[in-house]
């Protein structure tokens, strides 16, 4: 598309693209780019400082700022006057986001004392490097609740990269220097033991919110990775189902999910799963569904019939709507539905009790009123009030007041009667809700994400039984679609050549280790679904699975040790290439190629297969003990080798000479005992950037955390510490970095000799921590 005639600004660039996250911001009046080469190299020419703008098209706060800012002719004036700018879609390259949503967490980490991020997402590059200088998400129009005004931070960024250029690029080295420490190095190998699933599920039922279901407070968030580790770990100890249960049920009840329309919201406000953040994602769903269907089945085979009646139900509406307001023209299912409608957030989602009554009685179900309001909680006081329009009446979330077996109770209803009424209902509010103003869909087809949805519409099929035939169809259907229009030169038969390429989006947006692994994944759900009911396509969909993890073995395999990279490696648009493990709302892409490969090797028995999964994991081993409940699927996979092969978990011993981060020395080095005894004190320096666990860290039970600890380890010696308490790190845990100072009271019964002290430590860093160490420190 060329440029408008009256086109003065960027939007004719951004209208060229496939996102319609771009092409949202094309009427503004900021010059806006398109992330790309082009970009980067006009930038440089002008000598300019990039100004990046992330954000995705559902997100709700970059719609606030679109309209605070980027739609206000001053602030683009003074934008277009002073910076390069840039717009990206998230969704598209989670590998530029996770470098400069990284940059944010450090800089908040280094500024405000704690990280934190979020979107949109809002960074100052050096042109050059294309290393950030300073980093925010959202900045409000005029200065409010000690934040800077968006217009300030512009004014301060242009006068520093023309005034002070040196400190801005050497703020945007260091911070880049801490992005590159945290994504792309590998931390030393460590021991894991066969015990790391086990030990890694009581972290998590630390966190577990037994009245509501699901992990932590308010915002709530669904975790469906942490329930797949409980589930491995529950091979051994059944009870930790529970805890998987009782999150399902707390979503599926609340108003998470959406009763009316089926889906479930992105995340909850509140700890009760009442009021959700609006977005639905088809992530969330895809895997919220595979996780459903596990339930249905253990619920099923145990007897339970009102439990999975209950399941049936979510599972089926949140299958039909990924395929009846997600699915596309061309088979494959789009992205994401819009958190606001218009302007308001929620607003086709809303009720409130007299367009209740009236959607009711006006589409068939008008007897049923009393017991709608009382079931769905519109006989309380309204759960919803919009922050941002508080002049607007209070309305209401719809979500079930009990659980549905005391519901049935309370109405006298048998399961069927309930089930039949509950239908009834909820036609006739999606009769009345589809003639609303509805929320903006984004159709972008992510081959990942379509991964996930394959999984669970598979998935949920195979709970479903002679119900789910439509599902396997439809899941199949979506997979032809994809793989004909994501994989490319090289077709679907799962034969073709090394030409191959997978495709992030249709439009031929690279394809990222996220997106190889997860449609991998989800076709081979398919294919297990498909071979349990012996239909001859399992084989061909298998084979296409195994060819997409060949090609990401090929394209993102760091063979150097083990492991992947999340990115094609040297790309000139990113300033180091990102490999991670953790598992967050989407699953890690390195955690799900070892189960794959797992997989992989238990059909085969492939001694290489088996090689490579070894040598990945203890390549991972540092990261996997560092921070085990954060890389979920990873330690599911320790916990398969554990049982298949145990003699292949790495076993490390740490290198004698290897210098510790960690330096003792005892004050005064030769302490004066009267009476036998001394007063002395122990000084620690801690290199940077490490820290250490004070001797109470505190925490939720994440981890075993070791505490800072002085011993007596001879010499007739006994010692007494006063700890000092630690600064608070991540809000929760004591530590101590750089340097502290330890009071000791030393005590001995004989004057001669030389004793010994022993100081304890485990020495971290933001990414990884080394394995507990003592260092010794002679008393003579």
């Amino acid at each position: 598309m060329a440029k408008g005639v009256n086109d003065t600004t960027g939007g004719w660039r951004l209208r060229q693209t496939a996102s319609p996250y771009l092409r949202q911001h094309a009427g503004n009046p900021v010059d806006w780019w398109p992330w790309s080469d082009e970009a980067i190299a006009e930038a440089r020419r002008l000598d300019r400082v990039i100004f990046l703008s992330i954000g995705y098209s559902t997100c709700h706060w970059c719609h606030v700022m679109e309209r605070e800012s980027f739609e206000d002719p001053a602030t683009a004036a003074l934008m277009n006057a002073r910076f390069l700018n840039v717009k990206l879609d998230r969704e598209e390259r989670p590998d530029v986001d996770e470098l400069y949503m990284t940059a944010c967490q450090q800089f908040t980490r280094l500024t405000e004392g704690r990280p934190s991020g979020g979107w949109p997402l809002s960074a100052f590059l050096d042109p050059r490097s294309l290393k950030p200088f300073f980093v925010g998400t959202y900045f409000p129009p005029r200065p409010a609740h000690g934040r800077a005004s968006f217009t300030q931070v512009l004014e301060a960024m242009a006068d520093a990269w023309s005034a002070r250029r040196g400190e801005a690029i050497a703020q945007a080295t260091h911070l880049g220097d801490l992005v590159e420490r945290e994504l792309s190095e590998t931390p030393r190998p460590a021991t894991l033991e066969p015990s790391l699933a086990a030990r890694a599920a009581d972290a998590i039922c630390g966190f577990e919110d037994r009245a509501n279901g699901g992990f932590g407070g308010a915002p709530k968030f669904p975790q469906p990775v942490m329930l797949e580790l409980l589930e491995a770990a529950a091979a051994d100890r059944p009870a930790l189902l529970d805890v998987v249960e009782r999150a399902l049920d707390g979503m599926s009840i609340g108003g998470l999910f959406d009763h009316v329309g089926g889906g479930f919201h992105r995340y909850a406000v509140d700890a009760t799963w009442t009021v959700p953040h609006f977005e639905k994602m088809l992530y969330d769903n895809g895997q919220l569904a595979t996780a459903l269907a596990r339930s249905l089945q253990r619920h099923a085979a145990a007897g339970r019939d009102e439990a999975a009646a209950f399941r049936r139900r979510t599972l089926r509406r949140t299958l039909d709507w990924m395929l009846q307001e997600m699915r596309l023209a061309s088979g494959g299912i789009a992205a994401a539905l819009d958190a606001d409608t218009g302007t308001r957030e929620g607003e086709t989602y809303l009720w409130r009790p007299d367009a209740f009554k009236a959607a009711l009685e006006a589409h068939g179900a008008g007897d049923l009123v009393d017991w709608a309001r009382q079931t769905y909680g519109l006989d309380g006081e309204a759960n919803f009030q919009d922050p941002h329009h508080p002049e607007d009446a209070p309305s209401w979330v719809l979500r079930l007041t009990r659980p549905p077996a005391e519901l049935l109770k309370s109405a006298g209803l048998d399961l069927d009667t309930f089930g039949r009424c509950e239908d009834r209902a909820m036609r006739a509010l999606r009769t009345a809700r589809g003639r609303r103003r509805q929320p903006a869909r984004d159709d972008k087809v992510l081959a990942g994400w379509n991964g996930l949805a394959i999984g669970g519409l598979a998935a949920g099929a195979l709970a479903l039984g002679d119900e789910g035939d439509e599902h396997l169809e439809a899941a199949c259907g979506v997979a032809d679609a994809v793989v004909a229009s994501h994989l490319l030169d090289g077709g679907g038969d799962g034969e073709s050549d090394g030409s191959a390429v997978l495709c992030r989006t249709s439009d031929g947006l690279a394809g990222t280790l996220e997106d190889h692994a997860l449609l991998a994944e989800g076709l081979a759900c398919l294919a297990r679904t498909l071979s349990a009911r012996n239909d001859p396509r399992a084989a061909r969909f298998l084979a296409i699975s195994d060819r997409i993890v060949d090609l990401a073995e090929v394209r993102f395999g760091d063979h150097r040790g083990g492991g992947w990279l999340d990115a094609d490696p040297g790309r000139p648009d990113l300033f180091t290439t990102p490999r991670r493990i953790d598992d967050g709302a989407m699953p890690s892409g390195s955690g799900t190629m070892l189960n794959l490969l797992l997989d992989r090797f238990e059909r085969t028995g492939d001694a290489r297969t088996l090689d490579r999964v070894a040598a990945s994991i203890e390549w991972l081993s540092g990261a996997i003990a560092a921070a085990p409940v954060a890389a979920a699927r990873s330690v599911i996979a320790v916990d398969r080798l554990a049982r298949l092969a145990p003699e292949r978990l790495p076993r490390v011993t740490f290198a004698g000479d290897e210098a510790p981060p960690v330096r003792v020395r005892l004050v005064p080095a030769v302490p004066t005992f009267e009476s036998g005894r001394a007063e002395a004190s122990l000084e620690i320096e801690i290199d940077p950037p490490h820290h250490i666990n004070a001797h109470d860290p505190g925490g939720s039970g994440d981890e075993e955390l070791l505490g800072l600890r002085v011993l007596a380890l001879g010499g007739d010696l006994h010692v007494e510490a006063e700890y000092p308490e630690g600064d608070l790190y991540r809000e929760r845990l004591r530590v101590h970095a750089r340097r502290i100072s330890v009071p000791l009271t030393l005590r001995r019964s004989r004057e001669a000799g030389v004793g010994r002290l022993g100081v304890e430590f485990q020495a971290c860093t933001d990414r990884h921590c080394l394995r507990p160490m003592v260092l010794e420190v002679p008393v003579p």
